[in-house]
């Protein structure tokens, strides 16, 4: 919006209209005050002006000024709250309220301009101007943030301030002259307009037909705005020095205004209506997108859950198997361990309790088979839960090892006291001889492997601590898995299912199994630390108290980390 008004007097008397016999009305034969103006041949200015004034008579303008500022004043706060509502609304639409700031600048600027007093102060008339040319430079912004087109932020701060460095110059050394206001208005905002009329011929997001109503509607303003300063630019004189005086044309130039605004929001409207549409358009493919990409998982889940059934089958069976063929050999040794016993005549005492022994380790063993078979059938109860002295189990732990001539490298430290936990006893043995066997395997031959019992917490700690190579920090992780051995363990034999019992045996217990790397103390050099660094391996039992419930863990089947 061009600027020729900011010279001008709100509310001088040149609002009324002329008096019959005025010299300002040219119907009553009187002569007719000329403007002085741009030259111009008269032909173009007169249907102008004629527009703007009742025919016959000269009694009243047909446009009210005052009428046609207070409209655009109302109409660009009101859009200002409409789009400040909208933004509120549909926030990831940044530029929205960017369009709010820019309308709000320019009803600021409208409203000062209303207000001025007569003569109107310089700084008044800069103050208005800047405030509405502010306003159209950011609607042209929030049209590229919205559009995402370049916006050019430095080149837009360097024209504004060009502009306002030439209305200021032209308002303090010639308030008289509106000329050079009124082009530096029209070139100003002419450049604006065509800035945002590259922006939508960039664009590829509107449709074309949208794209190009904007751009129509921008380039009539510019016609527009131009033609008024194509009129020439009227100058009154007044009291002792010559005054800017507000001419019919500038209600062309506010009503112009208005159209602008009006086109211009509705405009903006089906842009944000489209890219509504178009976003609605793009969830939805991307929903169709996500709901056949899930499809095609849940066909991948239900392939991997049936081969996944199919290995458990054939588990079960090799399990049953190899439980069958474990079994055979088993008996065999059961049953000679009893008729070496009933053969030999006064055996010594050494000889029973050897055999004693073996026969107590084939029974742990099939009983241990004989529940693995029916955990993995799934056909009842699990645990046996009864009484357990730990330090009684630790003794046979170490009558165990004791058989096997490991007794001496195995120092057991009892708990002081009686300590009892209600657990299966086959089971916890069996976890603390897997422990003790990898300690004793895994260490060198001439150290010990320490075990020791506490309580704290409301839990039972049963610790194994050896000297021995210890684990690898990279495959903490892994060890305790199914068939996996650490990488530092492949001189020796074994299986990688030691500690994954242990683990799964735990579970039944709601216990846990935590595998460390042994504190060693200052100057200490225990052996088995020159090897892959390592300062051997705490093993650390946790049995929370009390033990499990025999009625509930007997139904239910619980799988091991």
């Amino acid at each position: 919006m061009a600027a020729r008004r900011f010279g001008s007097r709100f509310r001088s008397r040149d609002f009324r209209p002329p008096s019959p016999g005025s010299p300002r009305c040219p119907t009553e034969g009187a002569p007719t005050a000329q403007p002085r103006s741009f030259p111009l041949p008269r032909s173009w200015r007169y249907p102008l002006h004629k527009a703007f004034q009742h025919q016959p008579g000269c009694s009243a303008p047909m446009f009210d000024l005052k009428t046609i500022v207070a409209v655009l004043f109302f109409n660009a706060l009101m859009q200002s709250v409409v789009w400040t509502l909208m933004w509120l609304s549909l926030r990831r639409f940044a530029a929205l309220k960017f369009v709010a700031g820019g309308l709000l600048l320019v009803a600021i600027g409208l409203f000062l301009f209303m207000q001025r007093e007569t003569p109107p102060e310089p700084w008044r008339v800069i103050l208005d101007n800047l405030l509405i040319k502010a306003g159209l430079l950011m609607l042209a912004d929030a049209l590229a943030r919205f559009l995402g087109q370049p916006r050019y932020p430095r080149l837009a701060v360097a024209w504004f301030g060009l502009h306002a460095a030439i209305w200021s110059t032209a308002v303090i050394l010639t308030p008289s002259d509106l000329g050079p206001r009124v082009l530096s208005a029209v070139i100003y905002t002419s450049v604006v307009m065509l800035f945002m009329c590259a922006t939508l011929m960039r664009d590829r997001s509107q449709p074309r037909a949208l794209r190009w109503i904007t751009i129509g509607i921008l380039v009539e303003y510019i016609v527009a705005i131009s033609g008024v300063y194509l009129m020439g630019v009227t100058l009154r004189s007044g009291g002792t020095a010559e005054t800017a005086v507000l001419t019919n044309g500038d209600g062309w130039f506010f009503l112009q205004a208005n159209l602008f605004l009006m086109a211009y929001f509705g405009c903006m409207l089906f842009m944000v209506s489209n890219r509504l549409a178009v976003d609605l358009r793009m969830q939805n493919h991307a929903l169709a997108q996500e709901v056949q990409r899930r499809r095609e998982l849940e066909a991948e889940l239900s392939a991997s859950l049936e081969a996944e059934m199919a290995l458990r089958k054939d588990q079960e069976q090799f399990i049953r198997m190899v439980g069958h063929e474990f079994r055979t050999p088993l008996a065999i040794i059961k049953r000679a361990t009893e008729m070496t016993g009933l053969m030999l005549p006064n055996p010594p005492a050494g000889v029973t309790e050897r055999l004693g022994w073996i026969d107590d380790a084939v029974s742990r063993l099939i009983t241990l088979i004989d529940r693995f078979l029916v955990i993995d059938s799934r056909d009842g109860g699990v645990l046996q839960i009864e009484d357990i002295d730990v330090n009684a189990m630790l003794e046979d732990v170490d009558r165990h090892f004791e058989a096997l001539g490991m007794a001496p490298r195995l120092r057991v430290e009892p708990y002081p006291g009686t300590l009892i936990y209600r657990g299966d006893p086959d089971m916890l043995l069996t976890v603390m001889i897997n422990l003790v066997d990898n300690a004793l395997k895994y260490s060198p031959p001439d150290s010990v492997v320490d075990v020791r019992v506490s309580s704290i917490d409301s839990a039972i700690l049963l610790m194994v601590t050896d000297a021995g190579i210890g684990i690898p920090e990279e495959e903490k992780g892994r060890i305790g898995s199914r068939f996996y051995r650490a990488s530092n363990t492949r001189a020796a034999t074994g299986t990688g299912l030691g500690l994954y019992n242990s683990r799964r045996l735990l579970a039944y217990h709601n216990g846990t199994l935590t595998l460390a790397r042994r504190q060693v103390a200052s100057g200490g050099d225990p052996k088995g630390d020159r090897r892959n660094g390592g300062a051997g391996t705490v093993a650390t039992v946790r049995l929370p108290l009390p033990g499990p419930n025999a009625a509930m863990d007997s139904a239910r089947k619980v799988d091991a980390p």
